[in-house]
């Protein structure tokens, strides 16, 4: 944060007593001079130094890019109170560093259901002070049970803030490991947004879905279910209902209804 120099002069009256100023105004930081060394009784080795102290928490200097300048100009200003005077320009070149890329969104959740609500949207907000950083997005992760896609950006160039990348998924609830899940039972999706401002700063942020089960019905597979009995003959009928349930931690209980009911038949003769 510090530059220094010194403006070195020569007068050959020797009794000659310099005074100095600056002039200019410091934008980003402050300038200011050293003791003076004067050339009285000898005519050579004057020398003023002077500094000049960088304030990096000055806005504008944090909106530096990578390389981006900015430029102070001051005049040291020298007399002999006889007459002469000279000056010399200090110019401090301000070379900007890369700042890193802020995510200021929360976390990334989202939810889908089996057969249901099949769409899950959000956002990765962030911000970068340096104003002419231009930033990409790459997506990581892979989608089993849906698709996972990302939306336009809204990028931080010439402003620094609102940076904002969409992303969306949309479950595939004809996927089996979906129609499998049973009530509230769930299945998680991750995946990383990937910002980078290709200046060296890269952040990312995770996008967790979770994917929540609904119940599904029990279909009964068998045919029609027909028995028959004789009177004092065939006693004894048997079959069997078949179903089938794709929840696959569903435990299923069974139970009978129906009353015996009387059919008599008689032919008159």
């Amino acid at each position: 944060a510090l530059a220094t120099g010194a403006v070195s002069f020569s007068d050959i009256d020797l009794n000659d007593r310099h005074s100095v100023t600056a002039t200019g105004s410091a934008l980003y930081g402050a300038f200011s001079l050293g003791a003076l060394t004067d050339t009285t009784g000898n005519g050579t080795g004057g020398s003023q130094p002077w500094s000049y102290t960088l304030d990096s928490s000055n806005p504008a200097v944090q909106a530096l890019g990578l390389g981006q300048t900015l430029i102070e100009s001051f005049s040291i200003n020298l007399s002999d109170s006889n007459g002469s005077t000279t000056s010399q320009t200090v110019t401090v070149t301000i070379t900007g560093a890369n700042d890193p890329i802020v995510v200021t969104s929360s976390a990334q959740l989202g939810a889908v259901t089996e057969d249901s609500t099949a769409l899950a949207s959000g956002a990765v907000s962030f911000s970068d002070i340096d104003l002419n950083d231009r930033h990409s997005v790459t997506a990581t992760g892979s989608a089993r049970y849906g698709s996972f896609s990302l939306g336009t950006l809204t990028d931080t160039t010439g402003n620094g803030t609102g940076g904002s990348q969409p992303w969306s998924y949309t479950l595939d609830s004809s996927n089996p490991a979906v129609q499998a899940l049973a009530l509230g039972q769930t299945l998680i999706e991750s995946f990383s947004i990937n910002l980078s401002d290709a200046n060296g700063s890269t952040t990312s942020q995770t996008v967790t879905v979770t994917i929540t089960g609904a119940n599904d019905p029990i279909v009964v597979t068998s045919s029609a279910q027909l028995g028959a009995v004789t009177e004092d003959s065939t006693a004894l009928a048997t079959g069997a209902v078949s179903f089938s349930d794709i929840d696959l931690n569903d435990q299923h209980s069974v139970t009978a209804t129906g009353s015996r009911s009387e059919e008599h038949t008689s032919e008159l003769q």
